[in-house]
């Protein structure tokens, strides 16, 4: 799972896609520290490099596994909201 968040959202705060990385141990998160709520269409090219930096450590098997997750992540994973 790959979270991609702009920092100065200020309609879904950063916290939110901190808690879905938390949640998910093996998921990798991303945060463009100057961009907001439409990253997407104001970073595409940066959005883009992580896309492809996360496709392909999929596709080579680099990208980290549920199974692969370091304990400590999936120990906090399993701590309640």
């Amino acid at each position: 799972l790959l979270i991609v968040h702009g920092a100065r959202d200020g309609l879904v705060p950063l916290a939110a896609a901190e808690e879905h990385h938390r949640i998910v141990p093996q998921a990798r998160l991303e945060v463009a520290t100057d961009q907001g709520h439409f990253l997407l269409f104001l970073a595409p090219e940066r959005v883009a490099a992580w896309l492809e930096a996360f496709f392909r450590d999929v596709e080579e098997g680099r990208a980290t596994t549920r199974d692969g997750a370091p304990p400590e992540r999936v120990a906090a994973a399993r701590e309640p909201a």
